[in-house]
């Protein structure tokens, strides 16, 4: 199992270019990849999202990837943009303003000097940013793993807890047919006054009522959720489960809300209202698993 959140950091130094890869991931419904890239590296989007996706397939994924200019990377001057410059401090002096303009100045001044762009794409940076991406891709997978750890393990203390709820559910239901038969007989025999009960009748409305409180069906479905939900919990490999969680969430929860439904009974009533919050609980890790 995996958690949706995770981060990876590479860097890569070549003779001319630093290269600098950031992946981030956080929880989504869908895979959802944002890249940005430098210009010289847009070409590359599609393969640099094949290769996350084979690796990550739910969650929000967000590439950051910067190229710069190596300690003996080439650089060059823009004479276009010296020239307005230079057009600029001429109109200016022309105006009274007064002030040089020496190299250093020149130097500093925004666009003035950059890097060659064309030697920062070669075939040596894209393998580097190959080499730059599993790097980053194999610590978020990590991270998510880990995180995934500790999520399984919360979740099978909570289904654990979660069953033991449904099977109190269960003892008091066993005890429905008991419970609306001492109920109706003290009902009646007030009514009759001291009159001959008609077991029979009593009989019919005993069973009227306990085919309408009646929840052996839905515990046996939640039964049978609960041990899907484990099934998954404790399966092998790292295959995307969350969307199945979360599924089965949505079926417990409204298994449980029909046994509230139907029960007239305060202890079911009362064990239904806390194995809600359960799920609720249970539900909320759920959206962080892959």
């Amino acid at each position: 199992m995996r958690s949706m959140t995770g981060y990876g950091h590479a860097q890569r130094s070549l003779d001319e270019v630093e290269l600098s890869l950031v992946i981030k991931t956080v929880n989504s419904r869908y895979f959802d990849f944002k890249a940005r890239l430098p210009r010289e590296l847009i070409s590359l989007e599609a393969e640099l999202k094949r290769a996350i996706q084979a690796q990550l397939q739910r969650g929000r994924v967000d590439l950051f990837v910067e190229l710069s200019a190596g300690a003996s990377g080439r650089y060059e001057l823009d004479e276009a943009v010296l020239d307005r410059y230079l057009g600029l401090a001429q109109k200016l002096s022309a105006r009274g303003v007064e002030g040089s303009v020496d190299l250093s100045t020149l130097l500093s001044l925004p666009g003035m000097v950059t890097a060659r762009r064309h030697d920062l794409v070669s075939e040596p940076v894209v393998e580097a940013l190959r080499e730059a991406l599993a790097e980053s891709l194999a610590q978020v997978v990590e991270a998510r793993e880990a995180e995934g750890a500790t999520i399984r393990d919360e979740l099978c203390d909570r289904i654990a807890r979660l069953r033991d709820e449904i099977e109190r559910i269960a003892a008091h239901a066993g005890q429905v047919k008991d419970h609306f038969e001492g109920k109706l007989r003290e009902r009646v025999q007030e009514y009759l006054n001291g009159n001959p009960l008609d077991e029979g009748r009593l009989a019919q409305e005993v069973l009227y009522y306990c085919e309408k409180a009646d929840v052996s069906e839905e515990i046996s479905r939640l039964r049978a959720h609960l041990d899907r939900f484990d099934s998954f919990l404790k399966g092998s490999g790292n295959g995307a489960i969350g969307k199945n969680l979360d599924f089965l969430c949505q079926e417990i929860h409204r298994e449980v809300n029909t046994i509230l439904a139907k029960s007239a009974r305060a202890q079911v009533s009362e064990i239904g209202v806390e194995s809600k919050a359960e799920i609720e609980k249970i539900r909320e890790q759920v959206q962080n698993v892959e």
